[in-house]
């Protein structure tokens, strides 16, 4: 499954930008029907396990950030929802 330039792209910092995410989101999965998680209820129980996974993922990724995951951003929301895109 690829996911669009735009969507990887797209830096998301504020509520705005995390709309535009999401329009990007819901197009990219229109186009790519033979993806992982099509279904919401599977999107969802991913998801939920992909967000428990999070400060592992952020420690393996950006080690020298040290974001705190108690403190949800706009752009930990995105990584949650990719995460759950594309994880089975």
């Amino acid at each position: 499954m690829a996911v669009s330039a735009e969507l990887a792209d797209l830096e998301v910092t504020d509520r705005a930008s995390f709309i535009q995410y999401l329009k990007l989101f819901k197009e990219d999965v229109l186009r790519n029907k033979g993806s992982e998680n099509q279904d919401l209820v599977k999107f969802l129980e991913v998801m939920a396990s992909w967000s428990e996974a999070l400060p592992d993922y952020y420690a393996d990724v950006q080690p020298e950030d040290k974001i705190n995951v108690e403190i949800p951003t706009w752009s930990q929301f995105a990584d949650m929802m990719m995460g759950a895109r594309i994880l089975e």
